[in-house]
């Protein structure tokens, strides 16, 4: 479980780097569609949904 708290302080969930979202809007939709064709459950897709 990702603690909502951390989102969005560059924390690391295993080898996929949950970054400050603010920061980086721009690739946002591009990281999801890449992380949902890897894994519909992976980290990245977890917290972007969990950020919006």
């Amino acid at each position: 479980m990702i603690d909502p708290a951390l989102l969005g302080q560059g924390i690391e969930v295993g080898p996929v780097v949950v970054f400050d979202l603010g920061h980086a809007s721009k690739g946002v939709a591009d990281l999801m569609r890449d992380a949902e064709k890897l894994d519909g459950l992976s980290p990245t897709t977890i917290a972007n949904r969990l950020s919006r």
